[in-house]
C-alpha cells in the first residue's frame, strides 16, 4: 500500500475545489494561511507516478510516498509569486491538522524522489504559466 502525501502537479484542474493547495496557491491574487506555522510534506505528481511504478515490484508492506522533507504555506506562496495574508486565528478549524510529513524509513526500497518543492513547484508554475 502506498500512503501519498499532499500531490501537486498538472493536470489537476478537473478536480475543483479538490485541487492541490499549490494549485490554489497559484489561482489566489492574495492566499489567506491560518496564523498556525502549518507545515506539509507536498510531493509533485511525477515523482508519485514513479512510486506507483516502483511499487509492482516492491515486497509488501505500508510505503509513504512523499520528500520526507514539510515546507510552509508561506514557502510555496513564495515560490508561487503569490501574495499572502495571515487569516484570524478565531477561524482555523478545530483538530486543524499542522503538521505532515513522510517518513524517510518508510519508502520503498531503491525509490526516493526526485523533485524537492523548488524543482516541483517551478515545474508545475511553467506548466501552468503556459496553459
Amino acid at each position: 500500500a502506498l500512503r501519498y502525501f499532499n500531490v501537486y502537479g498538472p493536470y489537476e484542474e478537473h478536480k475543483g475545489s479538490m485541487q492541490s493547495l499549490v494549485k490554489h496557491i497559484y489561482d489566489s491574487k492574495t492566499f489567506k494561511i491560518f496564523p498556525v506555522n502549518a507545515e506539509r510534506d507536498f510531493i509533485y505528481v511525477d515523482d508519485v507516478v514513479r512510486a506507483n511504478i516502483h511499487g509492482i515490484k516492491a515486497n509488501n508492506g505500508i510505503y509513504d510516498v512523499g520528500t520526507g522533507e514539510s515546507y510552509s504555506y508561506e514557502s510555496i506562496c513564495e515560490l508561487m509569486d503569490t501574495t499572502y495574508i495571515y487569516d484570524k486565528i478565531q477561524n482555523v478549524p478545530i483538530g486543524y491538522q499542522r503538521f505532515t510529513q513522510a517518513d524517510k524509513n518508510k519508502f520503498m526500497k531503491d525509490w526516493e524522489p526526485k523533485y524537492d518543492l523548488t524543482l516541483g513547484v517551478t515545474a508545475y508554475k511553467n506548466y501552468l504559466d503556459a496553459r
